[in-house]
């Protein structure tokens, strides 16, 4: 194969890998949940943003509040929540 045919088959993979990726934050930025609308009830982390400049990080609920870490000290000013992602998968 040539070079100008590897460039180009290199292109076409990366425009297709960036698409996929544009999507799937398309879909990860509209699963965020107000906290005013429901509160988390698993026992899991969670990702979390809070109002003080729209932080993103981890959070974890417990009896209806979110916590740094488990058993921890308590966040304040968190705004919105969602499930933390499923893991990522080995590519082959």
């Amino acid at each position: 194969m040539s070079y100008g045919r590897f460039a180009r088959a290199r292109e076409k993979e990366m425009v297709e890998t960036l698409q996929t990726q544009s999507e799937r934050i398309a879909e990860l930025e509209n699963q965020w949940i107000s906290v005013e609308d429901e509160m988390p009830s698993a026992e899991h982390a969670i990702v979390i943003v809070d109002f003080y400049g729209g932080n993103v990080g981890v959070g974890y609920p417990h009896k209806g509040k979110i916590l740094d870490e488990p058993m921890g000290m308590l966040f304040n000013g968190v705004t919105h929540w969602q499930p933390m992602p499923a893991p990522l998968k080995e590519q082959e």
